[in-house]
């Protein structure tokens, strides 16, 4: 029986904004420490940097995938990263916190998020 956890995440704008909204429903992560232990049903509470607002998701979906660009092309582009115009420019900005052996090592993982209203 799957008991659900409750997890914590910093979000920096405008991504914490855009998942607030509901414009961005899937966070892209690599596949390694609590992001690989997430399950459907699991919450997790969003902050800002300065953590001085939050608020609540659920998770609806958890997918695999071997890299950022196909997570990217998959989950589409705009649910994912709602700023980016292209999978090229997708890729760079997780390029920007993930390295290219980190994403070969550990694969990555789409969350897929409703928020708790």
């Amino acid at each position: 029986m799957n008991k659900e956890k409750i997890f914590k995440n910093h979000r920096a704008e405008p991504y914490f904004t855009f998942v607030k909204k509901g414009i961005k429903t899937v966070e892209g992560r690599l596949n390694k420490g609590k992001y690989k232990e997430i399950q459907p049903k699991d919450h997790i509470v969003v902050f800002n940097n300065e953590e001085t607002e939050s608020f609540e998701v659920v998770v609806v979906g958890v997918r695999n995938y071997f890299s950022f660009k196909e997570l990217l092309e998959k989950e589409g582009l705009k649910k994912v990263l709602p700023n980016a115009e292209t999978l090229e420019e997708g890729s760079n900005i997780y390029r920007e916190f993930y390295s290219e052996e980190d994403e070969k090592n550990f694969g990555v993982v789409a969350i897929e998020v409703e928020v708790v209203k």
